[in-house]
């Protein structure tokens, strides 16, 4: 027992309670003082407790700006990457641009040369086909000139001949 135990026991014995209660109602009280106490223990900090957990939390706050540091770091890096990755598409955009309008306007001369040779093929087709009619009826009328003339020749042999 220590002395606050004692000196309780003692004045509840000097106010008419037998020692043997005294001493079993102060155990109790002791102990329910403990039960209380531990109730509370684990929500009570000590000065110790709290710098500990002040000295905790500074490190882990360093260590959180230091991550915070590194990430800005790598999100100020990585954004420097994407505005070079579209300064190049940028450009690549602007070379294909012009490149396809070089490729129209080739298309587009030689187009224009297509339908020229096109134009000219057809006419040169017309013109054969000219010729060729024109062939048909010489062919034709020295047929014809050749039968009569073999017709003519037929009829005076026979004549000839009878």
């Amino acid at each position: 027992m220590g002395s606050f135990d004692i000196n309780f026991v003692e004045s509840l014995v000097a106010a008419g309670i037998p020692r043997e209660r005294a001493q079993s109602l102060t155990e109790q009280l002791r102990l329910e003082i403990v039960a209380q106490f531990s109730l509370h223990a684990d929500a009570m900090a000590t000065k110790r407790d709290l710098a500990e957990l002040e000295v905790t939390l500074m490190r882990e706050h360093a260590k959180t700006q230091e991550r915070i540091s590194r990430s800005d770091e790598r999100i100020s890096q990585t954004n420097e990457r994407i505005s070079q990755t579209n300064e190049r598409i940028s450009a690549s955009e602007a070379r294909l641009s012009s490149e396809i309008n070089s490729v129209k306007l080739k298309i587009s001369e030689m187009n224009e040369q297509l339908n020229l040779k096109l134009s000219q093929s057809n006419e040169r087709i017309a013109e054969t086909h000219t010729r060729i009619a024109e062939t048909k009826t010489e062919t034709l009328k020295w047929t014809l000139g050749f039968m009569v003339a073999q017709t003519g020749i037929l009829f005076a042999a026979i004549k000839f001949a009878a």
